[in-house]
């Protein structure tokens, strides 16, 4: 993938991150928003060291996913 485009799905992820911190806390719409954009954090940062890495590390991949199914699932019900 492009290395801007990267950096720049890392950043906005990290900011919104900071951004739903407190409000995840007293609404749990927030909490849900809060783990989907946590698991995009962590594939994009897991496609980074996936394609620079020759040993190929998949755990961040597998932790985003996890994050991202369990905020749809919070979402859902």
């Amino acid at each position: 993938m492009n290395e801007k485009l990267i950096k720049r799905i890392h950043y906005i992820s990290l900011v919104a991150i900071i951004l739903l911190i407190i409000p995840s806390g007293l609404n749990p719409f927030y909490f849900s928003i809060f783990f989907l954009v946590l698991g995009v954090n962590m594939i994009n940062g897991g496609l980074r060291v996936y394609e620079q890495s020759k040993k190929k590390h998949i755990v961040p991949i597998i932790c985003g996913v996890v994050a991202i199914g369990f905020g749809i699932y919070r979402l859902a019900f």
